[in-house]
C-alpha cells in the first residue's frame, strides 16, 4: 500500500490484542484516505470471516444448549439470541 505501520502484540493470561499504529499527514487527505484503505484491508484479509466467533459460538451451544449460562458474555451469544440487536 506504499506506508508504514508500526504493530506489535500485547499477550495477557488469557487473550492476545494486536496493536497497530497508522501514521499519516491528517493534513493531506489523499494520505489520510490511503491509510483508511490500509486499515480496512488489515482488518478483512485478518477478520477470517468472522472464523473466531463461529468457533466460539459453537463451543457455547455445545456446552450450554439452552444458552443460559452468561449469555452474551464477551459477545458471545447463544443461538436463540443471535441476530438480535445488543
Amino acid at each position: 500500500m506504499g506506508t508504514d505501520y508500526a504493530a506489535q502484540f500485547i499477550i495477557g493470561l488469557r487473550e492476545m490484542h494486536h496493536i497497530g499504529l497508522f501514521l499519516y499527514d491528517t493534513h493531506d487527505p489523499r494520505s489520510r484516505q490511503e491509510t483508511l484503505d490500509l486499515t480496512r484491508l488489515l482488518i478483512r484479509d485478518n477478520w477470517g470471516d468472522g472464523a473466531l466467533l463461529k468457533f466460539h459460538e459453537r463451543v457455547k451451544d455445545a456446552l450450554d444448549p439452552r444458552g443460559v449460562i452468561a449469555p452474551g458474555k464477551s459477545g458471545i451469544r447463544p443461538e436463540r439470541f443471535r441476530g438480535q440487536s445488543h
